[in-house]
């Protein structure tokens, strides 16, 4: 029975295992180890680039509406590298000697017409020159901003379509599982009825041979005398019991004894003399 009980078993478990390597080969599973995982690390990859991405995203778009909705000349100011300042002052100069001169000539001196088209011209190539920075300024962040929103989107897509391969991992991973539980009970299943088999193959000799697997190691002796109660130790043990409750009932008695025994002991607790005993 037990020869038959572990051939069949044998068989299932060489079933199963062949399912499993067939199961695996078809769902490309092969191992189950976490560390070794790639579409796993894969996943913690693209969280991480993802998280990234939405910060850098958040950023460029703050930054973006920060230039849509900031005045023109700070846009300008930040976004020129210093050209528009040095435009200011050269046109502020120009100004400030336009006004100089009026006070010595008069408006149609062909000096002054010709100055008060120079600070003309000036004027408009600072205001060209402002929306020019502005416009590119604006046009850099709008470019930001629309290149990270790209990147978390490609993110995004990229990380749904692992989570995706993920699940069907997943769900493969607990049929492979499942195989392999099966083929863990099989075999210690069958390593028992190997023990026993091997047992009942030695009982089975042992009977045919009729020898026992009994052996007699040491005899017994007889005891000279009864182990308990010992008179010796019990007497001992009395006679130190009773001293040691004697002189406690002593040490009590003293110690709770209250009464006078002497003249000088009264003297000493009452502080005066004696006059009679």
């Amino acid at each position: 029975f037990l020869g038959s009980e572990i051939e069949t078993l044998q068989k299932e478990i060489e079933d199963r295992e062949l399912q499993q390597n067939a199961y695996s080969r078809r769902t490309d599973i092969v191992t189950m180890d976490p560390g070794s995982n790639v579409l796993a690390q894969r996943m913690e990859a693209l969280n991480s680039d993802y998280s990234k991405a939405v910060t850098e995203r958040i950023n460029a778009e703050a930054r973006y509406t920060q230039m849509a909705n900031a005045p023109k000349d700070a846009v300008a100011e930040s976004a020129s590298g210093g050209l528009l300042a040095q435009m200011r002052s050269e046109q502020l100069t120009m100004e400030r000697e336009y006004a100089t001169k009026l006070n010595t000539y008069k408006p149609e001196w062909p000096a002054m017409v010709e100055l008060k088209a120079r600070i003309d011209r000036g004027r408009v190539g600072l205001n060209a020159e402002i929306e020019k920075a502005v416009r590119q300024a604006r046009e850099a962040a709008r470019t930001e901003y629309q290149t990270a929103q790209r990147r978390e989107q490609a993110l995004a897509a990229q990380l749904n379509r692992v989570k995706s391969e993920s699940m069907d991992l997943s769900s493969a991973s607990s049929e492979y599982n499942n195989l392999q539980s099966e083929i863990s009970t099989r075999r210690a299943t069958l390593d028992q009825l190997l023990k026993r088999q091997s047992e009942s193959e030695v009982a089975s000799r042992l009977q045919t041979t009729r020898d026992s697997n009994v052996r007699i190691v040491d005899r017994a002796l007889l005891p000279g005398g009864p182990f308990r109660p010992s008179l010796r130790q019990d007497l001992s043990m009395g006679m130190l019991l009773g001293l040691m409750i004697g002189v406690g009932a002593m040490l009590l008695i003293e110690f709770l004894d209250r009464t006078i025994k002497t003249p000088d002991e009264l003297e000493r607790l009452l502080g005066l003399p004696t006059l009679a005993v």
